[in-house]
C-alpha cells in the first residue's frame, strides 16, 4: 500500500533543492575573478566557518522560540543578501559580510527543515517514514549540489556573475515554497519554563557528547574526513583556475585555456 505523505514533504523536497543548489560551488574561482588574492579566499573560508560555529545554536532557538517557517524564511532572505553582496563587491571586508551573512544563512536552515518535516510526519503518525523522508532529501541534495556546479562550470567561461545571479533567484523560490509550508504544531510547548536556554542546550550536547563513545567517534570521524576532502576540493580549484580552465588578468575574466 503506498503511503500518503503529508504536504509538507514535497514541499520540503522542493526547498532542499533549491536551498542546497550548488551554482556557487565554485566560489573560489569566483573570488580569484574578483580580484582576491590566495590569502584572502582563504580567509573568506576561515570567516564562514568561525561565523557558522557562533550562530549555530543561536539560529536553533530562533525556530524554538518562533517558528520553523520563521527560522527558514530569514535563512534565505540572509541568502539573498550575501549573494548580492558577493556579486557586487570589489572590497575584501564587503566579501567577508557576505561570508558571514552566508553562513547565517545555512545555520538558520541547519536542522530547522529537518524537525519542520519530523513534526509533520507525527500528526498522521508516520514517523517510522522519517528515516525514508530523510534518506529522499539526502538523494535531493546530492543532485541538486553536483547539477548546480556543471551548470556554474559551463557559466565560468560565460558570465560567470550569472551563478550569483541564480542562486539569488533560487532563494527568491525558496522564500515561496517555506510560504506555502503548514506549520505543524506537534511538540510545541507554549509554556515558557520549557524554553530552553543557550546554556542548557550546549551543556545537554556537552553530556550526550561525552557519554555516547559512538557519536563522538562518528562526528570526529565525519569532521575529520569531510575537511579532507573539502580541503582537496578548494585546492583542485584553484590548481584549475590558475593552470587549466582559465586565468584572471587585469580582474577580467578571459575564459582562455592555458596550454603551459
Amino acid at each position: 500500500m503506498k503511503t500518503k505523505y503529508p504536504a509538507n514533504i514535497a514541499k520540503g523536497y522542493t526547498y532542499s533543492f533549491l536551498s542546497w543548489f550548488g551554482i556557487t560551488g565554485l566560489w573560489v574561482m569566483y573570488l580569484q575573478t574578483k580580484g582576491l588574492n590566495l590569502v584572502e579566499v582563504g580567509l573568506c573560508e576561515s570567516i564562514f566557518h568561525v561565523a557558522s560555529f557562533i550562530f549555530e545554536v543561536p539560529s536553533g532557538i530562533i525556530a524554538d522560540r518562533f517558528s520553523y517557517r520563521f527560522g527558514l524564511f530569514w535563512g534565505r532572505v540572509a541568502a539573498i543578501a550575501s549573494a548580492l553582496i558577493i556579486l557586487l563587491s570589489h572590497h575584501f571586508w564587503l566579501f567577508a559580510l557576505g561570508f558571514v551573512l552566508s553562513a547565517l544563512s545555512y545555520n538558520l536552515q541547519s536542522g530547522t527543515i529537518d524537525a519542520l518535516l519530523y513534526d509533520s510526519l507525527i500528526t498522521d503518525k508516520l514517523t517510522a517514514k522519517y528515516p525514508q523522508v530523510t534518506s529522499n532529501i539526502d538523494v535531493v541534495i546530492e543532485f541538486a549540489q553536483t547539477g548546480g556546479v556543471v551548470i556554474a562550470g559551463f557559466l565560468v567561461h560565460w558570465h560567470f556573475e550569472l551563478t550569483y545571479v541564480i542562486a539569488i533567484f533560487t532563494s527568491i523560490f525558496g522564500i515561496i515554497t517555506v510560504l506555502l509550508f503548514k506549520e505543524p504544531q506537534v511538540g510545541k510547548s507554549t509554556n515558557p519554563i520549557d524554553k530552553q536556554t543557550i546554556s542548557v542546550i550546549v551543556k545537554t550536547a556537552y553530556q550526550v557528547f561525552k557519554r555516547n563513545q559512538q557519536l563522538r567517534n562518528l562526528m570526529l570521524f565525519d569532521a575529520f574526513f569531510c575537511r579532507r576532502l573539502y580541503n582537496l576540493f578548494l585546492l583542485f580549484s584553484i590548481i584549475y583556475g590558475n593552470h587549466s580552465f582559465f586565468w584572471v588578468d587585469d580582474l577580467s575574466f578571459n575564459g582562455s585555456v592555458r596550454l603551459d
